[in-house]
C-alpha cells in the first residue's frame, strides 16, 4: 500500500491532519503499532513522520529497485 499527498498540498496542514485522523482510527480498533518504510534521502517525509510520532527502528540499504536505502519506521499505538 502507497499513500502519496498532492504537491500542491504540501505544506497546508492536511498531511497532518490525515495522518492525526488514520491514527486515531487504528487505535479505536486496538492496532497496536503501524510501520512504514520511507527513503532515506527524503528528509522532508522522515521530518513528518516523526512529528506525527513514528519513530526509526532500522535502515535498510538498497531497499528500493534503483539502490536507494530506506528507514523502518515506527509509530506506537497504545
Amino acid at each position: 500500500l502507497k499513500i502519496a499527498m498532492d504537491p500542491d498540498f504540501r505544506g497546508t496542514g492536511e498531511s497532518q491532519q490525515f495522518w492525526e485522523e488514520i491514527l486515531n482510527h487504528w487505535k479505536i480498533d486496538s492496532w497496536s503499532r503501524i510501520f512504514l518504510e520511507v527513503q532515506e534521502s527524503n528528509l522532508a517525509a522522515i521530518n513528518f513522520y516523526k512529528k506525527v510520532g513514528f519513530k526509526e527502528l532500522r535502515h535498510i540499504t538498497r531497499f528500493y529497485s534503483n539502490g536507494d536505502g530506506a528507514y523502518t519506521m515506527q509509530c506506537e499505538l497504545r
